[in-house]
């Protein structure tokens, strides 16, 4: 970067030399704050993703003993905070220099973890106690309406990519 017409306002106020190039230095030096932002990213990546984890495992299965339909609402609405919550932070990586096809991957891997261990977890307490029989219908459709919508963000976002309104 040039900083041709800095250096000379500053000569012209009077600064010495050492100081003109103590400032371009500066100036031109990568900023820690931008490291340090990029620290605050992933660390708030991976507190989202378990945090995600947690819900999905430990909280997803006791809406299921909720009577009512009011259960799939819930489950759209946690799914879909923590689809927004992990594709703004995704964004933010890549915008900050990271890699590019992360969200791409990130996502679909995540929701595929997600759905196993949610199946997984369902299964074993359907199977061990008795305070959670329900049907694998109501199972897979929680999991399913979870996963969807966790992608919900996601796919909004790739579509505002790759569609050019004139």
């Amino acid at each position: 970067m040039s900083y041709e017409k800095l250096v000379e306002k500053l000569r012209q106020k009077g600064w010495s030399e050492q100081d003109i190039q103590q400032a371009i230095s500066i100036l031109s030096s990568p900023s820690s704050s931008t490291r340090s932002w990029k620290s605050l990213y992933w660390l708030a990546l991976i507190m989202s993703l378990l945090a995600n984890f947690f819900i999905s495992i430990i909280v997803v299965p006791f809406i299921l003993l909720i009577p009512t339909n009011w259960k799939y609402l819930i489950v759209f609405v946690i799914a879909l905070s923590f689809g927004a919550l992990f594709n703004s932070l995704l964004n933010e990586i890549e915008s900050q220099g990271g890699a590019y096809v992360l969200s791409s991957l990130f996502m679909p891997a995540l929701v595929l973890a997600n759905a196993y261990f949610m199946i997984r977890i369902l299964g074993l307490l359907s199977r061990y106690t008795t305070l959670f029989r329900f049907t694998s219908f109501t199972a897979s459709s929680i999991v399913t309406i979870y996963s969807l919508v966790f992608l919900i963000p996601f796919i909004i976002q790739k579509i505002k990519e790759n569609v050019r309104i004139v």
